[in-house]
């Protein structure tokens, strides 16, 4: 059923885009409740994900162009947890190559099952620095567990993307710098 509810909503999507007075309304459960939602009590919201060039010297590095699943539950995230809010800093520091630098980050339950990013920032200027916040609301978690995924690209001159390499002479940096900011649970 939840398979259904994702190609309806898939469906709707291309629809509401190319044809808005053709999309109807749900036949498929499109929500769940979420009775108790969880806040710091501290004021200050964990750091989930550290990761961009190892140069940073990051505690935590999640290499990109791959998935990595998040535990949540080293930060007392119950296994019940049906929902994360995360939200933080997407950062370029962009070299001397004259070519778009573009940060990308994906989040899902299941490893590929979106194939579309959430995050993005991008910095146009040569020598430039972009600093973007992003916040995504995770569902469906798993045992309060999800994958993620993140991506340095630029234009390969043919109309796509090619990954950026950092190390190469004028690479780009990048970072991104996440936190858990709420969860919830049935």
């Amino acid at each position: 059923m939840k398979n259904a509810a994702l190609d309806y909503l898939l469906k709707q999507e291309r629809l509401m885009r190319l044809e808005p007075q053709r999309a109807i309304a749900p036949k498929v459960k499109l929500w769940v409740t979420s009775t108790r939602i969880h806040t710091s009590a501290t004021g200050y919201s964990p750091i989930i994900v550290f990761s961009g060039v190892p140069a940073f010297d990051s505690p935590i590095y999640y290499a990109p162009d791959a998935w990595h699943e998040i535990d949540l539950g080293k930060f007392q995230v119950k296994p019940t947890a049906n929902f994360a809010m995360i939200s933080g800093h997407l950062i370029i520091t962009h070299g001397t190559r004259n070519r778009i630098s573009n940060l990308t980050a994906e989040f899902s339950i299941t490893p590929g099952t979106y194939g579309n990013y959430q995050m993005q920032s991008i910095e146009p200027h040569t020598q430039g620095g972009q600093r973007d916040q992003a916040s995504i609301t995770v569902s469906r978690l798993k045992k309060g567990k999800f994958q993620f995924q993140w991506r340095a690209s630029v234009p390969d001159g043919k109309g796509g993307m090619e990954p950026d390499i950092p190390y190469e002479e004028g690479g780009s940096s990048y970072l991104l710098n996440l936190r858990l900011e709420m969860w919830g649970e049935p």
